[in-house]
């Protein structure tokens, strides 16, 4: 439902909104993630000033969809960053790092996290 704003938890049991009306995490990414999309607002159907809350089903559908899709989205970010030089592609590279990285922390999901740390930590030759 539109801009509900009861207690919704992820899988996980994380909480993604409280009676205050906070977003969670995950509706934050999301929120970030269709902005940068529309080119500045969070559309939905069209309507710049609508943004529709994650619902349960929404968050049980996300991590196996995320489960899915964070080892083909690693080989790309990672082979797109090792390949390009180009600041900006660079920056895309990093931004998607970061979603992933939290979407992974939001689901409790160690496997893609440390993935993409690991992979951050060989590009910047901390490791």
């Amino acid at each position: 439902t539109k801009n509900d704003s009861h207690d919704v938890s992820a899988p996980n049991g994380t909480k993604t909104s409280d009676d205050a009306g906070e977003s969670s995490p995950a509706n934050n990414l999301l929120k970030d993630a269709a902005a940068s999309a529309a080119g500045g607002g969070a559309a939905v159907g069209g309507h710049e000033d609508e943004w529709y809350d994650a619902t349960h089903a929404d968050l049980d559908a996300l991590q196996p969809m995320f489960d899915l899709l964070w080892c083909p989205a690693f080989a790309t970010f990672s082979l797109v960053l090792k390949e390009n030089d180009e600041p900006k592609v660079a920056k895309l590279c990093l931004d998607n790092y970061n979603s992933a990285v939290r979407l992974s922390s939001i689901f409790a999901m160690d496997t893609p996290r440390d993935a993409f740390v690991k992979s951050l930590q060989h590009f910047s030759l901390l490791g």
